[in-house]
């Protein structure tokens, strides 16, 4: 049977995989990235602009606040998972996929598009960033894992090196 401890450190392993795939695809598409705190962000867009469109955020945020007031306490994650349920809006199946891209951009202002347009084509400031190879990301994984602990998860060391490489790793299945 598995542990409680064991499903989370999968599920955060689970995450890294997705977010390594998205890393790729966007690396592919000409976007550089640059981790944050909180997963990882394209290179040239700030974080303004990012939050700007970053709505089921603010949506997610305001349900905890209003939990928190009427509860008194923190909400646990899976009332968190039930709050962001509850307040998901209905997608809107009739609307086409240019038609979604038209509204997105009409609240772009012209710097916002072209800030968008510098990073797609790298010309975003800050360093061009190296490839990391999956055996440079998994000594590092071992490396940093191990100068906490004696042992080290496989889900845990994996999940380490693709955050420590991410978007730069091709996973197979």
């Amino acid at each position: 049977a598995l542990s409680e401890r064991e499903m989370a450190s999968a599920v955060g392993y689970a995450k890294e995989v997705y977010r390594n795939e998205l890393a790729r695809r966007l690396k592919a598409y000409g976007y550089g990235i640059e981790n944050r705190k909180e997963g990882f962000g394209i290179s040239g867009i700030d974080e303004t602009l990012e939050q700007k469109f970053s709505q089921r955020s603010v949506q997610r945020d305001e349900a905890i606040a209003r939990f928190k007031a009427e509860n008194g306490r923190d909400p646990t994650k899976r009332e968190v998972a039930r709050l962001v349920r509850e307040t998901r809006e209905k997608k809107l199946p009739h609307i086409s996929t240019q038609e979604v891209l038209a509204q997105q951009r009409k609240r772009l202002t012209p710097g916002e598009w072209r800030q968008i347009k510098d990073a797609k084509h790298g010309l975003s400031s800050g360093p061009p960033t190296m490839r990391i190879s999956e055996a440079q990301a998994l000594s590092f994984a071992l490396d940093d894992g191990l100068e906490r602990a004696s042992t080290v998860r496989e889900t845990d060391l994996l999940k380490n090196a693709l955050e420590h490489a991410r978007g730069d790793l091709q996973l197979t299945a």
